[in-house]
């Protein structure tokens, strides 16, 4: 039986003992949909114009038993295979369980196990990126679909602000949880976005299937001297799989402040920077720097961001150091029932293979 069973089914059989309040059990959550067009206009070689229509769907949950004990989860739906060359609509869609844990709170303290994202940075966040394709290299080295448990504790110190420490031990997921749906890859697919089921064999850095892999972060906000002001930094080690010559290694620092100039108009900066060594278990080392800001007024905002990433080679082979880079530019609406428009424009180098393209996404999320 998988450890991801063993947890649930041991939260499960504790709920009947619990002292619970009159309005509990419960269920609550949030679904967000996501339609979004883009449009590659000009790229190096010329054979990567294209177009590619999809959707985003996440579906949150959370069962709570008590104040303190809950059952959460997201089952999250997108494409999953890539294809560079050929334009798609709403084509290569499946869907798969992103979250999947059981969470504990009280007295500052959280407690988690199960299937979950483990914090470290945030420039990936689409609800910490200034705009639309703001996010896209930072997306890099965003940790999730991870089994294992996590402790965090929150302090809130008034003037001197509110800061959550977290520790996460995990490894990848090869459960049932892993397997995509409706579209499930192969594993020798070649447009591998997503794959089907994970399994050990596959590689990876984490997918060892042991728990000995972990993140470590720090986060903080709300400060007495400086409202808006907020701050993350972290650490990761990654076990090396079967397939990796190394075990991965990284740091995450970033600041944002959150400006409210007045009642119309606020501003928003955010910069991370991150260093991530041995990526995937191979030989190569990756530095980030991500800039941007977004201001608004009223329901408007308009965004403009770069990311720059300097691969570099650890092994001093040939062509070793290469530099990437995203520049994007967006401006949105959201109406007052809560559909957001936005339309952006992207510049990217990446490999030496230059492309740029424009597009636009509506956003909706339903609470429940």
């Amino acid at each position: 039986m998988s450890i991801l069973r063993k947890t649930m089914i041991a939260v499960l059989a504790a709920l009947p003992a619990l002292a619970v309040a009159e309005d509990y059990p419960k269920l609550s959550g949030e679904l967000s949909t996501k339609v979004q067009a883009d449009r590659f206009y000009d790229t190096q070689p010329k054979i990567n114009r294209r177009n590619n229509a999809f959707a985003e769907i996440d579906l949150g949950f959370k069962a709570e038993a008590s104040e303190a004990l809950s059952l959460q989860g997201s089952i999250k739906g997108e494409q999953v295979r890539n294809n560079a060359r050929d334009s798609r609509y709403f084509e290569d869609e499946g869907f798969y369980f992103e979250k999947l844990f059981a969470n504990y709170e009280q007295a500052g303290f959280t407690l988690r196990a199960g299937k979950y994202g483990p914090a470290f940075g945030w420039a990936f966040d689409s609800a910490k990126s200034v705009g639309l394709y703001a996010n896209v290299l930072a997306a890099d080295y965003e940790v999730k679909e991870k089994i294992g448990a996590g402790l965090a504790y929150k302090a809130d110190l008034e003037k001197a602000g509110s800061h959550e420490l977290a520790f996460s031990l995990f490894q990848a997921d090869h459960s049932f949880l892993s397997q995509s749906v409706v579209n499930a890859p192969k594993r020798n697919d070649r447009n591998l976005g997503r794959r089907g089921r994970t399994h050990r064999s596959d590689g990876g850095v984490s997918n060892d299937g042991e728990f000995d892999s972990y993140t470590l972060a720090l986060t903080g906000q709300k400060f007495g001297f400086a409202e808006g002001l907020g701050y993350t930094v972290g650490m990761q080690r990654q076990a090396r799989g079967t397939n990796n010559r190394f075990t991965q290694e990284g740091y995450v620092g970033g600041l944002e402040y959150d400006w409210k100039i007045d009642d119309a108009w606020s501003l928003r900066p955010l910069v991370e920077w991150t260093q991530i060594n041995h990526v995937d278990g191979g030989t190569s080392n990756r530095s980030y720097l991500t800039s941007g800001a977004r201001l608004g007024w009223n329901e408007w905002y308009l965004a403009a961001s770069r990311t720059g990433r300097e691969n570099r080679q650890s092994n001093n082979a040939a062509n070793a150091e290469t530099t990437d880079q995203l520049k994007a530019v967006a401006a949105g609406y959201k109406f007052g029932f809560g559909l957001l428009v936005e339309l952006g424009w992207r510049e990217t180098t990446e490999r030496a293979v230059e492309a740029k393209a424009y597009g636009g996404r509506v956003s909706y999320v339903l609470a429940f």
